[in-house]
């Protein structure tokens, strides 16, 4: 292991300037993130970029660490500075899906594994190996807001309250504007 650059990657402050909508908070906040988990996130990335740096092959991120990275494009600069610190531009390889690639990745995912294993040991689980995006969360899959019944269901919700204010607005005014006319029309009995 490169002890200097591992330092320096693990010193690297993505929060760097400090501000209101920093790093960590986007990624956490876009991602519905805990605060735990963003940083255990930044933490794997910082060991995916190290290997990236370290290695002559294509290493390949979990979904997780590629969206940190995803988002760390976004912020150029930081970028451009943690590159210059680790040695090397280290370009994102997007996957196309063809099946001539399907081979390419599955080889540098278990080099990734690999080199991961003799420099970091065992991959957390959470980050590298899941169902779904937000399974390390462990949320309760009541609490996950994706898919097509949860849409339904907001759907569903919106309508019925829609629907109760348009009844309940029809109610006042099939109630309250005859009682307003018979107020305002000099107290005459109603006519039957």
């Amino acid at each position: 292991m490169n002890d200097t650059l591992w330092k320096s990657i693990q010193q690297f402050d993505f929060d760097h300037p400090p501000g209101e909508y920093n790093f960590s908070i986007r990624l956490a906040s876009e991602n519905q993130w805990t605060k735990d988990f963003t940083e255990k996130a930044i933490l794997e990335y910082k060991k995916f970029m190290y290997m990236a740096a370290i290695s002559d092959v294509m290493v390949s991120p979990s979904a997780i660490v590629d969206t940190v990275w995803h988002q760390h494009l976004i912020f150029t600069q930081s970028y451009q500075v943690f590159c210059a610190l680790v040695g090397r531009q280290i370009q994102h390889v997007p996957s196309t899906h063809q099946k001539e690639q399907a081979e390419q990745f599955r080889l540098a995912k278990e080099r990734t594994s690999r080199i991961y294993h003799e420099h970091f040991g065992a991959q957390p689980k959470a980050i590298w190996e899941y169902d779904t995006m937000l399974a390390g969360l462990k949320l309760e899959p009541a609490k996950l807001k994706t898919g097509f019944l949860s849409y339904t269901v907001y759907w569903f919700s919106s309508c019925l309250q829609f629907l109760l204010i348009t009844c309940l607005n029809l109610f006042i005014s099939i109630l309250i504007i005859p009682i307003l006319f018979w107020v305002f029309s000099g107290w005459r009995s109603l006519p039957m």
